[in-house]
């Protein structure tokens, strides 16, 4: 399509677009068009067309400072994701079991590309109460949150290489506390393969610390880290029993509801060759 060539480095209509909307990310929420025009790499007169168009399509909505944020018509779009929005609902038991023991926030969170991708949370008071709040559907780090440390210790090992690397760069510390050195990174994922559960002390925000717990497939693979943050003065390592607990609890939804497709997708089968043996 010619409408789709073009300028801002030959990439397509489409490929700005979506290098707009990668300006936002869970350390990024909101951005002005400046902002918007140097982390997409497009000049500021396309950049504020493509804002603009996507401003009225309800993709970015302006803020009375000036800046913009992603929509609610883009989280609506992302939460009707098949596997996204199942991992979603098989975690709402243990979820709400969670909060509901420990009064704390609780969250789940999958793996996307090189960020933990938030599914869903339960606030508890202390973080309702914070000016910071990744949204659901927002992304978080993989090498400085509890989740996302459960979720790339197992990952491909050149997902770790690739985050490793990263650290050397000025955005991967948040915090004093925020590890950034290899060698301590690659022990921290050593520890939640041997033990089931990682930690991050003030990594993201001085004022808060994390736990969380892989969630399997019956069939071996990663499918969520289920986690619990927690007011700093809170050892996070408190709530370990609570969270484990959890994470059995989605694990046995995961392997119920993988029992209950493959039941129906027998008796599918059988009534199909039913149908054929008596045509």
């Amino acid at each position: 399509m010619a409408g789709n060539s073009g300028e801002a480095g030959g990439r397509s209509v489409a490929g700005r677009v979506f290098a707009v909307l990668e300006a936002f990310d869970g350390e990024r929420e909101s951005l002005r068009l400046a902002e918007i025009a140097r982390h997409a790499d497009l000049p500021a007169p396309t950049a504020l067309r493509m804002v603009r168009e996507l401003v009225a399509w309800g993709a970015l909505e302006r803020q009375r400072d000036g800046g913009y944020r992603l929509g609610r018509r883009l989280w609506s779009l992302g939460a009707l994701a098949p596997c996204l929005r199942r991992i979603r609902e098989l975690a709402q038991p243990a979820l709400q079991e969670l909060h509901e023991r420990t009064g704390q926030t609780a969250l789940v969170a999958a793996l996307d590309g090189r960020s933990a991708l938030l599914l869903d949370r339960l606030p508890g008071a202390a973080v309702q109460s914070s000016p910071f709040q990744v949204r659901v559907g927002g992304r978080m780090d993989l090498h400085a949150t509890a989740v996302g440390r459960v979720l790339l210790a197992f990952a491909p090992e050149a997902l770790v290489r690739e985050v490793t690397a990263g650290l050397a760069a000025a955005g991967a510390r948040h915090t004093r506390y925020t590890v950034v050195a290899p060698g301590r990174l690659a022990r921290e994922l050593a520890a939640v393969r041997r033990g089931g559960v990682g930690y991050a002390r003030r990594e993201m925000q001085p004022a808060y610390g994390a736990a969380a717990v892989p969630v399997f497939h019956p069939d071996g693979s990663l499918l969520a880290a289920l986690g619990l943050v927690v007011p700093a003065p809170v050892d996070p390592a408190r709530y370990e029993g609570r969270l484990r607990e959890a994470g059995r609890l989605m694990a046995a939804e995961v392997a119920r509801s993988v029992v209950a497709e493959q039941a129906a997708g027998n008796a599918v089968g059988n009534a199909a060759g039913n149908t054929a043996s008596t045509g």
